[in-house]
């Protein structure tokens, strides 16, 4: 998955042709997202009434801060740039064996747009890990990762950079697992992936102490 992500990541990495494509999202010619944080915060009070007694004091904390004093955290970015996939979990990812021409195939790329490859990663490895396995080898996949990127002609990344941007990034799959829920059908097989999700980025943050770079 990492290999992929860096093959997708490095093909396109500060490629400006991508800044003139009005239908891919971040780039200087698409419209504005209908997202922005005045609706991004009205998600997030909704879904913290709604699931208050399932929340941790942790998540709540995460979801005022990134909804409140610090919700532009999102154009805080100024790093380079790449085509990446936005949605980057194992629900939109098909396996094959090892040794196949294509062992992987990623599909559901109505969230494609233009900014930073990390995101991709720190989204996949937050959502896709119990805490445990998280922590035993997060720094390893990110390596990997940053390894991936410079065989493939990155030259201007430090590693120091790539953990950076993924500690900055591991907010994004926690804003996917409370507004996704308000917009979608809620069904009780949802709230236990949304949940789940929630619990996962919530550890993947406080072991990263991400909230220090806000």
């Amino acid at each position: 998955v990492v290999d992929l992500a860096a093959e997708l990541h490095a093909a396109h990495w500060q490629d400006t042709a991508l800044q003139s494509i009005e239908w891919l999202q971040g780039s200087e010619s698409a419209p504005d997202s209908p997202f922005g944080p005045e609706v991004i915060a009205a998600l997030w009070q909704g879904f913290k009434e709604r699931y208050a007694e399932q929340i941790s004091s942790d998540a709540v904390e995460i979801g005022d801060t990134i909804t409140g004093e610090a919700k532009d955290w999102v154009k805080k970015y100024s790093g380079p740039v790449c085509l990446m996939h936005g949605d980057y979990r194992l629900d939109n990812m098909l396996f094959s064996s090892a040794s196949a021409k294509k062992p992987l195939a990623v599909v559901d790329w109505q969230t494609v747009g233009l900014g930073c490859g990390a995101q991709d990663i720190s989204y996949f490895i937050g959502a896709g890990f119990k805490r445990e396995a998280r922590e035993t080898h997060e720094m390893a996949l990110l390596k990997r990762w940053h390894t991936g990127l410079i065989e493939r002609g990155v030259t201007d990344y430090s590693f120091d950079e790539a953990v950076m941007n993924y500690r900055h990034f591991t907010f994004a799959g926690f804003s996917v697992a409370f507004a996704a829920p308000m917009i979608v059908e809620r069904t009780e097989r949802g709230d236990e992936m949304f949940m789940t999700m929630m619990r996962r980025h919530v550890d993947q943050i406080m072991a990263n102490d991400a909230l220090s770079l806000l």
